[in-house]
This record gives C-alpha cells, structure tokens and sequence, in this order.
C-alpha cells in the first residue's frame, strides 16, 4: 500500500478580522509541473482556524514531494503547517511556522525524509 501524507495548516484566533481560507496542491507524480498538482480536499475544523487533509501518493516515499499552501488570515496571526507520512510509521517530514504578513500569500515546501 503507497504512503499517506497528512498535512495540517493552522492560524490562531488573531485571524478572525478576515475570513480565513486554505488550500494546498501536491505534486503527487514529482513532475515538478504546477499543472500536474492534485488538490489536497481539506476539512476545516469547527472553529475555522484549522485545516487537515491527507492524500494518498504513488509509492511509499515521501521525500522530495513538493507541494504548495495558499492562505487567507490576519496579518500578524501566527499560522503554522505539518506534514505527516505514514510510512514506515507516522512521522514529520515537513514542519514549519511563522506570522502571516499579508491578507493572502502561499508558499511552497518539500518533504524531506
């Protein structure tokens, strides 16, 4: 059975001036080929601060999967992002935070082992 990344972006509860909003591709067949990324279906939890989606890949490695997280919030909120694989056992392979610093932005990363 392929690996399963689990990603989880999150603001704090400075972002309620805004709507907040978050989506996130991946380029699941490592083509680097932005035309090629599959959307990842996010639930946002019920307070509307946090999303998580995961997303089965083709294989069991997750290293060198790019993706892309665009997002709406308050500037000055705190957000942060985790990306979890579940091969061999559940373990991060992208994690990172920072304070938003404009209303909507996206950034990109790449797992790692």
């Amino acid at each position: 059975m392929a690996a399963k990344l689990t990603f989880t972006f999150a603001l704090d509860r400075n972002s309620s001036v805004v709507a907040p909003a978050c989506r996130i591709w991946v380029d699941v067949r490592r083509t680097s080929n932005i035309n090629d990324d599959t959307n990842v279906d996010l639930v946002a939890a019920p307070d509307g601060i946090v999303w998580r989606g995961e997303i089965a890949l083709a294989d069991d490695r997750a290293e060198g999967i790019f993706f892309q997280v665009a997002y709406r919030g308050t500037p000055g909120a705190q957000c942060s992002l985790r990306v979890v694989a579940d091969k061999p056992t559940d373990h991060v392979v992208w994690q990172d935070h920072g304070v938003v610093t404009q209303l909507e932005d996206d950034f990109w990363g790449r797992c790692g082992a």
